[in-house]
């Protein structure tokens, strides 16, 4: 029987305040797909409950220097389907300086399946030194962070009764350049933040001569 959820792709695109000309935007790309089966959904009301469930306990997370530009929307079972582009200005909540754009806390995505293509990652930035000893998260930041994770596993629900959860999408497994397309994804269904900060090497600022 044909799966007749819906996928939701959330882009968020931000930068790092008092950042140079060769300073990178820092993009997250999320996955969401309905509880049960809808045909009435508004991208929208998915942004916004996003912005007001997701990102509000994302940003307690992140540095000042973090400054939202916006949010992209699609509905991403559809080939063909536009993003609505929602512009943001919030920012991160932790003062004082920060760490390189090129550090990033590292949060690790489990589903019910073994295997890389039921798996996956995200790497948040920027980060507050003062969240950091060495190169390790702080036990105060540890605990913010799990806040995260308890509102990312328990997903958003928009205003027009949708639950979206979150899901890892394969790549691999899915075809997106027909139509219809076929989608491979599964329920996040556990969540671990790694206390070592990890490193995104295209986040790098390139050199200005």
């Amino acid at each position: 029987m044909a799966d007749a959820r819906q996928y939701v792709e959330i882009v968020t695109t931000a930068i790092e305040t008092g950042g140079t000309a060769a300073t990178k935007p820092i993009v997250n790309v999320h996955h969401f797909a309905t509880a049960a089966a809808t045909t009435t959904w508004d991208k929208a009301h998915i942004e916004s409950v996003f912005q007001s469930a997701i990102m509000a306990a994302i940003l307690p997370c992140l540095s000042s220097a973090y400054l939202m530009q916006s949010n992209s929307v699609r509905m991403f079972q559809d080939a063909l389907d536009p993003y609505l582009i929602v512009t943001r200005t919030s920012v991160g909540a932790q003062g004082g300086d920060w760490l390189p754009s090129f550090n990033a806390a590292t949060l690790q995505l489990r589903t019910g399946l073994r295997g890389k293509s039921y798996r996956g990652s995200k790497h948040f930035g920027t980060i507050a030194e003062s969240d950091t000893t060495n190169d390790e998260l702080t036990s105060g930041a540890l605990t913010r962070w799990a806040t995260m994770i308890t509102a990312y596993l328990a997903g958003i629900t928009d205003s027009d009764g949708n639950t979206w959860l979150p899901i890892v999408w394969s790549r691999l497994l899915s075809n997106m350049s027909s139509v219809p397309t076929v989608i491979v994804a599964n329920q996040v269904t556990s969540c671990r933040i790694n206390k070592t900060l990890g490193y995104m090497r295209h986040r790098k600022q390139k050199t200005v001569v």
